[in-house]
C-alpha cells in the first residue's frame, strides 16, 4: 500500500485514508516527507510545501 504524507492538521483525511487502510505518516519535519509516495497538505504552512516540493517523485493533493 502506498505510503501517504498528510499534514498533521488534516485529522479527517488522516483517518479516512487508514480506514481505506493506506500507510499514513504524519508530516511533522522534512524527512518525514522523503519516503512518502504523495502528500495532502493544506498549502497554508510555506515551510512545508518547501518540505513536499523536495520529494520525488512529486505528487501533492
Amino acid at each position: 500500500m502506498p505510503k501517504i504524507g498528510v499534514e498533521q492538521s488534516l485529522t479527517n483525511i488522516d483517518q479516512e485514508l487508514k480506514n481505506r487502510g493506506y500507510d499514513v505518516i504524519p508530516l511533522k519535519q522534512e524527512a518525514d516527507a522523503k519516503g512518502c509516495d504523495c502528500c495532502v497538505v493544506t498549502g497554508s504552512d510555506s515551510i512545508q510545501m518547501s518540505w513536499v516540493f523536495k520529494t520525488e517523485p512529486l505528487i501533492v493533493l
